[in-house]
């Protein structure tokens, strides 16, 4: 028996939905009445479409993406980023070791142009991201306890790591780490 819902292929595994509709309806409560399923041919002829484009714009993934917005697609058997399809088809495999990130130079995630990606290493990614503003760092991560002033008084208080930690309600390694310079090392 074929899952209930409009466009949905899938062999039904309870209430007459598939396992993925029928999560949906759990999590969500409700399903669209036009629920839209992309199967791998429609995402691959996407991207090969987009290879041939010779175009200096984005060009914007339509499927799926995940929460922070990087399109996610199946590619022989796993589950990747459209933008290290991109790569793969266009570039082929890493040219070197470490070069394990498709890197956006365009800055926008959801971006499958050839002509705004290329491998870099993992590092090169961070600092690219850190220069379009999408890092959050210091004060500005959702799990700061500290501020740039007090990491600044922290480094040049002399008191116990104890005494400075019970002070700012963090843990002993927390003042140890900004003391050495492990951590908020963006304020030298």
């Amino acid at each position: 028996m074929r899952c209930s819902q409009d466009n949905c292929h899938r062999e039904a595994a309870k209430r007459g939905l598939c396992g993925a509709c029928y999560k949906r309806l759990r999590l969500r409560g409700d399903l669209p009445s036009v629920w839209q399923v992309h199967k791998k041919q429609e995402t691959m002829e996407f991207l090969t479409a987009s290879l041939v484009v010779e175009t200096d714009d984005c060009i914007e993934w339509p499927f799926g993406r995940t929460g922070v917005g990087y399109g996610l697609v199946s590619y022989q058997g796993k589950r990747m980023g459209p933008h290290r399809v991109v790569c793969l088809l266009a570039y082929g495999s890493p040219p070197f070791p470490n070069a394990d990130a498709a890197h956006f130079v365009c800055g926008n995630r959801g971006c499958v142009n050839k002509r705004h990606l290329r491998w870099s290493s993992r590092m090169q990614n961070v600092d690219d991201a850190r220069r379009h503003g999408r890092l959050t760092f210091g004060q500005k991560a959702a799990s700061a306890k500290l501020t740039s002033d007090n990491v600044r008084a922290i480094r040049l208080d002399t008191r116990s790591t104890s005494v400075i930690a019970q002070e700012y309600g963090v843990w002993p390694h927390t003042i140890r780490n900004v003391k050495r310079g492990r951590t908020w090392a963006h304020l030298r």
